[in-house]
Protein backbone atom coordinates (compact mmCIF):
# COMPACT_ATOMS: atom_id res chain seq x y z
CA UNK A 1 0.00 0.00 0.00
CA UNK A 2 1.58 3.25 -1.34
CA UNK A 3 2.21 6.23 2.04
CA UNK A 4 0.89 9.40 1.00
CA UNK A 5 3.63 12.03 2.00
CA UNK A 6 2.22 14.89 1.16
CA UNK A 7 2.50 17.27 4.24
CA UNK A 8 -0.88 18.85 3.78
CA UNK A 9 -2.85 15.70 4.09
CA UNK A 10 -1.06 15.32 7.97
CA UNK A 11 -2.81 15.65 10.89
CA UNK A 12 -1.71 17.74 13.54
CA UNK A 13 -2.14 17.53 17.09
CA UNK A 14 -1.33 20.52 19.32
CA UNK A 15 1.44 19.69 21.82
CA UNK A 16 1.02 19.60 25.25
CA UNK A 17 2.57 22.05 26.82
CA UNK A 18 5.55 21.33 29.56
CA UNK A 19 5.67 22.10 32.65
CA UNK A 20 8.14 24.83 32.77
CA UNK A 21 6.28 26.79 29.91
CA UNK A 22 3.39 26.61 32.50
CA UNK A 23 4.94 28.28 35.35
CA UNK A 24 6.87 30.82 33.23
CA UNK A 25 3.46 31.81 31.79
CA UNK A 26 1.72 31.98 35.29
CA UNK A 27 4.45 34.09 36.62
CA UNK A 28 4.27 36.79 33.58
CA UNK A 29 0.75 37.07 34.10
CA UNK A 30 1.03 37.74 38.09
CA UNK A 31 3.82 40.35 37.02
CA UNK A 32 1.63 41.94 34.32
CA UNK A 33 -1.24 42.04 36.83
CA UNK A 34 1.11 43.87 39.60
CA UNK A 35 2.31 45.92 37.35
CA UNK A 36 -1.22 47.09 36.31
CA UNK A 37 -2.43 47.40 40.11
CA UNK A 38 0.68 49.43 40.99
CA UNK A 39 -0.01 52.28 38.04
CA UNK A 40 -3.60 52.51 39.23
CA UNK A 41 -2.54 52.87 42.41
CA UNK A 42 -0.11 55.60 41.12
CA UNK A 43 3.19 53.51 42.42
CA UNK A 44 4.70 53.07 38.90
CA UNK A 45 6.68 56.08 38.49
CA UNK A 46 9.75 56.48 36.42
CA UNK A 47 13.51 56.80 37.82
CA UNK A 48 13.78 60.07 37.08
CA UNK A 49 10.64 61.54 38.96
CA UNK A 50 11.56 59.58 41.76
CA UNK A 51 14.83 60.85 41.53
CA UNK A 52 13.64 64.53 41.60
CA UNK A 53 11.55 64.08 44.76
CA UNK A 54 14.50 63.54 47.06
CA UNK A 55 16.67 66.97 48.33
CA UNK A 56 19.58 68.29 46.99
CA UNK A 57 21.65 66.92 49.74
CA UNK A 58 20.29 63.00 48.88
CA UNK A 59 20.78 63.72 45.13
CA UNK A 60 24.29 64.77 45.53
CA UNK A 61 25.14 61.89 47.26
CA UNK A 62 23.10 59.52 45.22
CA UNK A 63 25.06 61.28 42.28
CA UNK A 64 28.77 61.12 43.60
CA UNK A 65 28.30 57.51 44.58
CA UNK A 66 26.75 56.62 40.75
CA UNK A 67 29.64 58.73 39.54
CA UNK A 68 32.40 57.03 41.56
CA UNK A 69 32.61 54.54 39.37
CA UNK A 70 33.41 55.97 36.20
CA UNK A 71 35.91 58.24 37.05
CA UNK A 72 39.16 58.57 38.94
CA UNK A 73 39.06 58.74 42.84
CA UNK A 74 40.61 61.80 42.62
CA UNK A 75 38.14 63.71 40.49
CA UNK A 76 35.16 62.29 42.01
CA UNK A 77 36.83 63.94 45.28
CA UNK A 78 37.21 67.02 43.14
CA UNK A 79 33.73 67.27 42.59
CA UNK A 80 32.42 66.21 46.45
CA UNK A 81 34.40 69.66 47.33
CA UNK A 82 32.84 71.11 44.38
CA UNK A 83 29.20 70.16 45.68
CA UNK A 84 29.91 71.60 49.46
CA UNK A 85 28.64 75.12 48.41
CA UNK A 86 24.99 73.49 47.04
CA UNK A 87 24.60 71.54 49.65
CA UNK A 88 25.04 74.40 51.92
CA UNK A 89 23.15 76.77 49.46
CA UNK A 90 20.10 74.40 48.61
CA UNK A 91 19.88 71.92 52.00
CA UNK A 92 16.90 70.01 51.71
CA UNK A 93 15.04 72.07 48.99
CA UNK A 94 13.88 68.81 46.43
CA UNK A 95 15.56 68.91 43.24
CA UNK A 96 12.09 69.04 41.45
CA UNK A 97 11.81 72.52 43.15
CA UNK A 98 15.24 74.09 41.81
CA UNK A 99 13.92 76.66 39.44
CA UNK A 100 15.60 79.35 37.57
CA UNK A 101 15.50 82.63 40.02
CA UNK A 102 17.09 79.92 43.21
CA UNK A 103 19.91 78.96 40.53
CA UNK A 104 20.48 82.19 39.82
CA UNK A 105 20.49 83.64 43.09
CA UNK A 106 22.87 80.97 43.99
CA UNK A 107 25.39 82.54 41.23
CA UNK A 108 24.94 86.24 42.57
CA UNK A 109 25.87 84.63 45.89
CA UNK A 110 28.79 82.83 45.02
CA UNK A 111 30.29 85.60 42.74
CA UNK A 112 29.58 88.28 45.50
CA UNK A 113 32.11 85.66 48.06
CA UNK A 114 34.44 86.78 45.47
CA UNK A 115 34.66 83.23 43.53
CA UNK A 116 36.09 83.12 39.63
CA UNK A 117 33.87 81.89 36.78
CA UNK A 118 35.50 78.98 36.71
CA UNK A 119 34.93 77.61 40.06
CA UNK A 120 30.76 78.71 39.81
CA UNK A 121 30.75 76.63 36.72
CA UNK A 122 32.26 73.87 38.08
CA UNK A 123 29.47 73.79 40.71
CA UNK A 124 26.91 74.59 38.55
CA UNK A 125 27.86 71.89 36.18
CA UNK A 126 27.57 69.05 38.98
CA UNK A 127 24.11 70.56 39.49
CA UNK A 128 23.26 70.39 35.86
CA UNK A 129 24.11 66.61 35.77
CA UNK A 130 21.59 66.45 38.48
CA UNK A 131 18.95 68.02 37.57
CA UNK A 132 19.50 66.18 34.03
CA UNK A 133 18.92 63.24 35.79
CA UNK A 134 15.71 64.00 36.97
CA UNK A 135 14.52 65.39 33.51
CA UNK A 136 14.34 68.86 34.68
CA UNK A 137 17.54 70.73 33.14
CA UNK A 138 15.27 71.48 30.09
CA UNK A 139 13.01 73.74 32.06
CA UNK A 140 16.05 76.11 33.11
CA UNK A 141 18.59 75.42 30.77
CA UNK A 142 18.06 78.80 28.30
CA UNK A 143 17.85 81.26 31.38
CA UNK A 144 21.38 79.59 33.14
CA UNK A 145 24.03 80.97 30.83
CA UNK A 146 27.74 79.44 31.54
CA UNK A 147 30.03 82.52 32.75
CA UNK A 148 32.84 83.77 30.74
CA UNK A 149 36.24 82.11 31.92
CA UNK A 150 39.70 83.36 30.86
CA UNK A 151 41.17 82.23 28.23
CA UNK A 152 44.72 83.53 28.47
CA UNK A 153 46.16 80.01 29.68
CA UNK A 154 49.46 80.11 30.92
CA UNK A 155 52.63 78.07 29.60
CA UNK A 156 55.66 77.37 30.53
CA UNK A 157 58.61 80.01 31.00
CA UNK A 158 61.85 78.87 29.10
CA UNK A 159 65.09 77.95 30.75
CA UNK A 160 66.49 82.26 30.18
CA UNK A 161 62.71 83.11 31.70
CA UNK A 162 63.51 80.88 34.45
CA UNK A 163 67.11 82.68 35.05
CA UNK A 164 66.55 85.96 34.87
CA UNK A 165 63.24 85.70 37.11
CA UNK A 166 65.21 84.84 39.65
CA UNK A 167 67.85 86.81 39.09
CA UNK A 168 65.45 89.84 39.37
CA UNK A 169 63.82 88.49 42.48
CA UNK A 170 67.66 88.22 44.04
CA UNK A 171 68.80 91.67 43.33
CA UNK A 172 66.64 93.54 46.08
CA UNK A 173 66.74 92.06 50.12
CA UNK A 174 62.89 93.14 50.25
CA UNK A 175 62.39 90.73 47.20
CA UNK A 176 63.33 87.88 49.28
CA UNK A 177 60.10 86.15 49.78
CA UNK A 178 59.56 86.66 46.11
CA UNK A 179 62.80 84.83 45.68
CA UNK A 180 62.22 82.08 47.69
CA UNK A 181 58.49 81.47 46.17
CA UNK A 182 59.46 81.54 42.57
CA UNK A 183 62.33 78.98 43.31
CA UNK A 184 59.43 77.13 44.91
CA UNK A 185 56.97 76.94 42.06
CA UNK A 186 60.14 76.65 39.63
CA UNK A 187 61.18 73.16 41.49
CA UNK A 188 57.71 71.86 42.48
CA UNK A 189 54.28 71.23 41.06
CA UNK A 190 52.52 73.61 43.38
CA UNK A 191 50.00 75.97 42.79
CA UNK A 192 50.58 79.85 43.23
CA UNK A 193 47.68 79.34 46.08
CA UNK A 194 49.50 76.46 47.36
CA UNK A 195 52.69 78.32 47.74
CA UNK A 196 51.03 81.25 49.81
CA UNK A 197 49.65 79.27 52.25
CA UNK A 198 52.97 77.59 53.14
CA UNK A 199 54.84 77.75 56.34
CA UNK A 200 58.30 77.26 57.58
CA UNK A 201 57.05 74.30 59.37
CA UNK A 202 55.73 72.62 56.73
CA UNK A 203 59.07 72.53 54.75
CA UNK A 204 61.38 68.93 56.21
CA UNK A 205 65.17 69.77 55.74
CA UNK A 206 66.24 66.50 56.75
CA UNK A 207 63.86 64.27 54.71
CA UNK A 208 63.94 67.27 52.07
CA UNK A 209 60.43 66.97 51.34
CA UNK A 210 57.33 69.32 52.08
CA UNK A 211 53.73 69.17 53.04
CA UNK A 212 50.92 71.08 51.52
CA UNK A 213 48.48 71.43 54.55
CA UNK A 214 46.07 73.27 52.08
CA UNK A 215 44.77 73.12 49.23
CA UNK A 216 41.78 74.10 47.09
CA UNK A 217 40.50 70.20 46.82
CA UNK A 218 41.89 67.65 49.13
CA UNK A 219 43.47 65.77 46.04
CA UNK A 220 45.49 68.70 45.93
CA UNK A 221 47.20 68.07 50.00
CA UNK A 222 50.29 66.14 49.25
CA UNK A 223 54.11 65.42 50.29
CA UNK A 224 55.79 66.93 47.48
CA UNK A 225 60.22 65.87 47.82
CA UNK A 226 62.32 68.67 46.94
CA UNK A 227 65.03 68.41 44.23
CA UNK A 228 68.62 69.97 45.21
CA UNK A 229 67.34 73.52 43.08
CA UNK A 230 64.83 73.98 45.38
Amino acid sequence: MPIDTDPSSLTRYPLEPTVPSIIISYEAQSKEKDLIARASQGKLAPASQQFSKLNITEAIERYLADRAAHVQPRSNRSESDHAKPLREYFGSLAVARIDVDSILAYVRQRKAGGLSNTTVNMEIGILRRILKRAKRWHFVEDEIPRLPERQDIGRALHTEEKLRLLKVAQSKPEWETAYLASVIALNTTMRGYEVKQLRRRDIDFIDQSLVIRRSKTRAGERVIPLNANA
